[in-house]
């Protein structure tokens, strides 16, 4: 058979597939009533609508056009784009116990780049519960002021790089005129140092090197592929085509392929490492210094420090320990660059006589 016919007759075979999932799903929620939303496309729904580099602001235009809850199907993918706080507090804060689980789509692309770890988008289970008993007992309303002596040491320290190095940043500020965004990359610098120096000495009392940290190294490399993979257009892409994760990396339009190669490889290292740092520390320290994760192994029960027994609580002990230092760089300001430009317009009276 000739590789054009083959070609097309696989192209036929998969377009086939998705039209009739399509007419099944149209069947199931026929007597479902949906929020209204941009009219789908026959079997790409509403992909085509969306810049895959600036989702948010087809999202945006659909919130304008359509309410507060907007419906879109990606492929075959339902999705519920919600464009108002209020909402989101209200279905999933107070409603929670309905809405706490995570989306197929979602949970395939996390097993895909190995991001099945993080305690963001665990479906609702055991281990869910795990990582949320775990959080609850760290960052509990008495818990936390345990941890003001350490906000006030690194903020002592913000300050200090600050006045230390008045030239980079008084550099970055004087050209907000003419670029605003300029402000933003030189806060980002050091709020980002100090915010992550605090969540890395409460989670595991590591104090970061003040260049070249290792572990910021993989952090930064990683939050670079998840802001370009963990998309829901991507997701119901690679969901709807599992096959394409058996692409050849080197093949041209692969690059997620390749971007998932590499996040496989630095998920150990962004779990593994500041863990190991605390158990080396509390092998030779004896307890170790205080620290979320100290504290967590600590509360595992004498009568379960078998080792097969405690390897599941020292699991999610690991883990959620790894979502709470990661998350802290999704929160970066240079992955907002509006509300940078916004932040240093309403700075920019200060500029000039205050720090």
């Amino acid at each position: 058979m000739a590789p054009t016919l083959a070609l097309t007759l696989a192209l036929i075979a998969l377009v086939s597939v998705v039209v009739v999932q399509s007419l099944q799903k149209k069947r199931h929620t026929k007597k479902h009533p949906l929020p209204p939303g941009p009219p789908p496309l026959p079997v790409v729904g509403n992909v085509i609508g969306i810049d895959p580099d600036h989702p948010w602001l087809a999202y945006t235009r659909w919130g304008t056009e359509y309410g507060e809850i907007v419906y879109t199907r990606l492929f075959n993918q339902d999705i519920m784009i919600i464009n108002s706080e209020r909402v989101a507090h209200d279905l999933l804060d107070r409603r929670s116990h309905n809405y706490s689980t995570r989306p197929p789509g979602l949970v395939h692309i996390l097993d895909f780049v190995g991001h099945d770890y993080s305690t963001t988008f665990l479906p609702y289970s055991d281990k869910w519960r795990l990582h949320r008993r775990i959080f609850h007992e760290a960052f509990h309303l008495k818990a936390v002021s345990s941890f003001r002596p350490i906000q006030i040491r690194n903020a002592r320290i913000l300050i200090l790089n600050l006045l230390a190095s008045p030239e980079v940043y008084g550099t970055h500020l004087y050209t907000l005129a003419i670029s605003p965004f300029m402000y933003c990359v030189a806060e980002q610098y050091f709020l980002r140092s100090f915010s992550t120096s605090t969540i890395m000495s409460i989670m595991y009392d590591y104090a970061i090197a003040p260049v070249d940290d290792p572990f910021l190294a993989v952090i930064e490399r990683s939050l670079e592929i998840d802001i370009k993979l963990f998309r829901p257009e991507v997701a119901a892409f690679v969901t709807q085509f599992p096959i394409l994760e058996k692409l050849p990396p080197w093949l041209p339009g692969a690059s997620f392929v390749r971007d998932a190669i590499v996040q496989r490889t630095l998920v150990p290292m962004i779990v593994d490492m500041p863990f190991e740092h605390v158990k080396n520390n509390m092998a030779s320290c004896g307890n170790g210094s205080p620290s979320v994760v100290s504290d967590a192994l600590k509360r595992i029960p004498v009568k379960t420090q078998d080792e097969r027994e405690a390897a599941v609580p020292e699991q999610g002990i690991k883990e959620s320990s790894a979502t709470g230092y990661a998350v802290t760089w999704h929160e970066s300001p240079a992955s907002r660059p509006a509300l940078c430009h916004r932040k240093a317009i309403d700075d920019s009276p200060l500029l000039n006589a205050r720090l």
